[in-house]
């Protein structure tokens, strides 16, 4: 089974995370692309090219994923002009937090996608996924040289990697054996490991605080339902970090978890639960507790709003210290995309600011960064709420098989962690 198409279908359960592209709904209700407007064409609009606007002190690096130079292709055909479609070209950038030194890391001409930028705990290297070499492979960056290493080598698909607490291993997903399953590997790609062998398609591997322990979430069809016969189960798991004493959290026999993330600084974790409410599980005992669910009432500028079909959670975040966790509250039919912050424990709930695509927490916990829309870079003061943009992109539309896309947008964003070192 496709790995990111198997992944991609656990997620319509839950947090639905396209993101909210507001200026083409815009474009669309102005009537540009009305009627055989997308037949004709699709780049009637272009916003401003890309700025920069300095911020105050600089406190370390960002890293995103940027579509700066896609476009669309086009060939000669028998009728004239013919669309052959668009090329992607969403690789990784660098900024420093104040605004200044936009950089770009990665680069290769072609259809080439790099995602999920993840540091590692000293802040020298990144670790991330990219198709440059025709299929997933897990890669790190060494951010001072530039020099790039393709650590899993495989046919096969391989994505999502973390790294253990002290930046020597990393955890990743690899299809190399028939289905999803966990593996690591040393922090120079030597040395990987198959950590489970089931039936089951494996997704999240995160490791604990204390570096010894690695969460996970598995997923399964259930063929005891007749009626639903594609009916997906899900279970939270643990295990050691060299894949022994495999142990069941919590199991949901309808519906898939999401979003699993350990906390770093406590023996718990937060989770998409299979009822697409936000949970605490106790990774010692197993025990969940539900924090936000379809009743909780959360403020918004006009109000509250509460989860439901057309309100749901997207992106959730523990701050540097475990103290806080931050989620952004997403909905269709003008749900302003909220962002809150809340204690663990589910009290203290705090709304930020709206119009949260996604986010990164600064290493201090003080500040974050987010995009508006996708469209532009904001460092947000979390206690003052005061915020400050930083970079604007020069954001395009295409057409992409009848619908509107866009080019040049900022995702996947990762501040730069401060070494331990730093500030003592």
């Amino acid at each position: 089974m496709n790995y990111k198409s198997f992944i991609r279908d656990v997620e319509n359960w839950v947090a639905r995370k396209a993101l909210p592209y507001v200026a083409a709904g815009v474009i669309v209700g102005a009537g540009i692309l009305g009627g055989s407007a997308i037949a004709k064409s699709s780049r009637e609009y272009h916003a401003p090219k890309a700025k920069m606007v300095q911020h105050s002190r600089n406190i370390g690096k960002i890293a995103f994923v940027y579509d700066k130079d896609g476009k669309e292709t086009y060939e000669d055909g028998p009728k004239g002009i013919v669309w052959r479609g668009t090329k992607y070209e969403k690789e990784i950038y660098l900024i420093d937090s104040d605004g200044r030194n936009l950089r770009r890391l990665t680069r290769k001409s072609g259809c080439v996608e790099d995602s999920g930028p993840v540091w590692s705990p000293d802040g020298k290297w990144i670790a991330f996924v990219s198709n440059r070499d025709n299929n997933e492979e897990i890669y790190v960056l060494d951010i001072d040289t530039k020099r790039m290493t393709n650590l899993t080598r495989n046919p096969a698909e391989d994505n999502d990697p973390a790294w253990s607490p002290d930046g020597k291993r990393l955890t990743f997903i690899s299809t190399r054996d028939g289905n999803p399953e966990v593996y690591s590997m040393n922090a120079d790609g030597t040395n990987q490991k198959r950590l489970t062998s089931n039936s089951l398609n494996d997704a999240y591997p995160r490791w604990l605080a204390d570096g010894n322990r690695i969460i996970f979430a598995s997923f399964g069809k259930n063929p005891s339902d007749d009626m639903h016969p594609e009916t997906t189960y899900s279970e939270i798991n643990i295990m050691n970090q060299d894949g022994s004493d495999q142990k069941e959290l919590v199991y949901y026999d309808y519906g898939a978890v999401s979003e699993v993330l350990p906390s770093p600084s406590a023996s718990i974790a937060a989770f998409i639960d299979a009822n697409e409410n936000l949970s605490i599980i106790d990774t010692n005992t197993g025990k969940v507790k539900t924090i936000i669910d379809w009743h909780t009432k959360l403020p918004t500028p006009t109000g509250y709003t509460e989860l439901g079909p057309k309100v749901y959670i997207g992106e959730v975040r523990f701050s540097p210290d475990g103290k806080k966790l931050a989620f952004v509250v997403s909905g269709e039919g003008g749900e302003p995309d909220m962002l809150y912050t809340m204690n663990p424990d589910g009290k203290g709930i705090k709304t930020l600011t709206e119009g949260v695509g996604g986010f990164s927490w600064s290493p201090d916990g003080r500040r974050m960064v987010y995009n508006n829309y996708v469209f532009a870079l904001y460092i947000l003061d979390v206690s003052t709420k005061r915020e400050k943009r930083i970079f604007k992109t020069g954001i395009k539309y295409v057409r992409e098989y009848n619908a509107v896309e866009p080019i040049g947008e900022l995702v996947d964003f990762a501040w730069q962690p401060m070494p331990k070192s730093v500030g003592k």
